[in-house]
């Protein structure tokens, strides 16, 4: 690789495996006449059978807009949006339903998930959190929550990229209705794992490290007695499972997995994002040649280069020994559905792929709850 190469394949590297301290903004936003009116996106105009929520940051004023800029980083606050949108010559206007954590009267802008919450009580979630520990020192938190009547059965729940455990938990009150106990992990890198007890980022593995975490999970089940194991993982947290199932001594204690908006193929899905930001073509392979090579990846902070073939649905396939169900929709706008297609067609008796419409990235359960339960309860009761 020339100069400019390495320039570039470092560029779009660090975009892939490093997690901004905030968040960017997806649109700008305002509070204006006691209405909430959003900057029109395909996210801010969605509706569906559940609420969606609204993570905003408040905004700067006087010289603090001035010299640090339009938003305040340090009050992220969250809110729950009715179902009805009109949409005016300004944008969208939504209805908050329940807000905390800022001022949705300095609202600058945000972003549109499917959370319905940040917090364990907003999910009715009263268990005790737990603590596992993974063989390489790290300290992972886990949300925990017990099945309706006792139990032996788990699903552990695997957050996506920049989330937490918080993302996966709309799904904790159907698995404890089916008789599931569920675990909520949070994974090194994501801001909530413990290293020498303080929480920290770190270099993502695009999860080449981070499956060891999901075993870790999958241990410490196994000590307390767990009878049969499911993973139910959302967008990169697929990428953690397929790697635990590769690479994993204990891969067998696991029954199955259900994934939700997937990553399957790394390459394609750099190819999709150069894409959707109007990048030029080569900026996707630059990135993954930089990737690839060990004295490169190290320089960043991975342990060694990852080998892109490991996350192509025809290598995947070899390794795949039990079940599947992934749900995904067609206009997810961030992650391609085309590898779960390919996905199913190398492994046709153990994968299975539902396609949504309208649904965006990891909002499928909001935009049509019913569709998806009856795909998590097929998968985990059959």
């Amino acid at each position: 690789m020339n100069v400019y190469q390495r320039w570039v394949g470092r560029y779009v590297a660090l975009r892939l495996v490093r997690l901004p301290k905030y968040r960017k903004i997806d649109f700008r936003a305002k509070w204006s006449g006691g209405r909430l009116t959003l900057q029109k996106t395909p996210d801010t105009v969605l509706t569906g059978q559940k609420p969606y929520s609204l993570r905003f940051y408040e905004k700067q004023t006087g010289w603090r807009r001035l010299v640090l800029g339009s938003f305040d980083y340090s009050k992220l606050g969250h809110a729950i949006l009715g179902q009805d949108t009109k949409e005016t010559p300004h944008g969208v206007e939504r209805q908050p339903l329940k807000v905390n954590g800022a001022d949705l009267r300095k609202i600058a802008g945000g972003w549109i998930s499917g959370w319905g919450g940040t917090e364990p009580s907003e999910f009715g979630i009263t268990d005790t959190a737990v603590m596992v520990s993974s063989v390489d020192g790290w300290s992972l938190p886990c949300w925990q929550q017990k099945a309706k009547v006792h139990s032996d059965d788990w699903v552990i729940h695997v957050h996506g990229r920049g989330a937490t455990a918080a993302e996966t938990a709309r799904n904790f009150e159907l698995v404890s209705k089916l008789g599931y106990n569920s675990l909520g992990l949070h994974f090194r890198g994501d801001g909530q794992a413990l290293r020498a007890g303080i929480a920290e980022g770190a270099t993502l593995g695009l999860g080449t490290t981070e499956w060891v975490d999901l075993e870790a999970a999958v241990l410490y089940l196994d000590s307390i007695g767990a009878q049969k194991i499911m993973v139910v993982a959302w967008s990169y947290g697929a990428a953690v499972s397929l790697q635990f199932a590769k690479k994993s001594a204990y891969s067998s204690k696991v029954s199955g997995y259900f994934f939700d908006s997937p990553v399957i193929s790394w390459r394609q899905t750099l190819r999709f994002q150069a894409k959707r930001s109007k990048a030029p073509k080569h900026f996707a392979a630059l990135g993954e040649e930089f990737l690839r090579s060990d004295r490169l990846a190290e320089s960043i902070g991975l342990p060694r280069g990852i080998e892109f073939e490991d996350f192509e649905p025809q290598t995947l396939a070899k390794s795949v020994k039990n079940p599947i169900f992934i749900v995904h929709s067609r206009d997810d706008g961030f992650i391609p559905i085309e590898p779960c297609r390919d996905l199913t067609k190398e492994l046709p008796e153990l994968v299975r792929l539902v396609e949504f419409q309208g649904a965006r990235h990891c909002k499928l359960w909001n935009f049509d709850s019913d569709t998806y339960d009856e795909a998590l309860t097929s998968f985990l009761i059959g």
